[in-house]
């Protein structure tokens, strides 16, 4: 499959912004360091601002050193509404623009609804659902209103079927498809347009490793799940196989790029059409469920 940057033209995002949260993100890294070797510079959201500084690092030096990176420190479990618009006229200080937003802090575990707790639901809430919310409103008002621009909503397939040991985070990802619909239509008239983006099984990401790998989401040895490896699951993918990190970013630069200025108000899903198998199938395993469950 080809690369985002053999696709596009070299200039793209010559001279743009793209502002990303959930900076030290694995999924989230291939479409910064594509944007840039696009022409783009790019500013990094995360309450870890060591992790950021090496990402931005990293970043630049993988770019060739042709685009610029830098890291900004904000925790949005915390963040108030001052927060957000001062590390938000912070980035417009340092680049003097923001283009392209993307929504991409998000928080997650297993948990049976019954054991979670509130301030667990909380906070995936508070990273999720608020966090993109009060993010776009600043961005929109600091910038956006008066230039145009483009915001993408990192969401995912939890909530459109159900998902076992997902409600908080279900919750969190069917707020922001609502968002995201909201904000188009609002702000489209300014020459804003608000898309969404959601991943389904991507290897070489947290959440893969969390939520599919079975032999990390479990450390376990029982010879009953072990037969449930990821080759195993992988049939159950329409187009047999995972998704990649370079997948996710050929679709956010979609976004973001003038290909897709008539579109709008749209979550696409990236899952290789898993989501027409329903995401439940496991239940027809109960000795894996039993295991999963128990862990938590």
């Amino acid at each position: 499959m080809n690369s985002a940057s053999e696709i596009f033209k070299e200039d793209t995002f010559k001279g743009k912004v793209l502002l990303l949260t959930g900076g030290t993100s694995k999924m989230l890294y291939q479409p910064a360091l594509d944007f840039m070797k696009l022409g783009g510079n790019v500013a990094l959201l995360s309450r870890r601002i060591d992790q950021l500084n090496i990402v931005a690092d990293n970043l630049m030096k993988e770019s060739n050193n042709k685009t610029f990176a830098k890291g900004y420190q904000i925790d949005l479990k915390k963040a108030s509404d001052s927060i957000y618009a001062e590390v938000i006229d912070k980035v417009i200080k340092d680049f003097g623009r923001i283009d392209v937003l993307v929504n991409g802090a998000a928080g997650n575990f297993l948990a049976e609804a019954e054991k979670l707790s509130l301030n667990a639901f909380k906070t995936v809430i508070e990273i999720d659902t608020i966090g993109t919310f009060l993010m776009s409103k600043h961005v929109y008002a600091k910038w956006m209103k008066n230039n145009g621009g483009t915001i993408i909503n990192i969401s995912a397939s939890l909530h459109h079927l159900g998902t076992l040991l997902n409600s908080h985070a279900s919750a969190a990802k069917a707020a922001i498809d609502a968002i995201t619909k909201t904000l188009a239509l609002e702000w489209g008239p300014k020459g804003v347009r608000v898309n969404g983006v959601a991943p389904g099984m991507i290897e070489g990401t947290e959440g893969f490793d969390r939520l599919i790998d079975l032999n990390k989401a479990t450390q376990s040895k029982n010879t009953d799940i072990s037969k449930y490896d990821l080759d195993f699951f992988k049939k159950y993918v329409p187009l047999q196989r995972y998704g990649t990190r370079n997948d996710v970013s050929k679709l956010v630069l979609f976004l973001a790029s003038d290909l897709s200025s008539y579109v709008t108000g749209q979550t696409i899903l990236v899952d290789g059409g898993v989501l027409g198998i329903t995401p439940n199938w496991l239940v027809h395993f109960p000795e894996f469920i039993k295991t999963w469950t128990a862990k938590f």
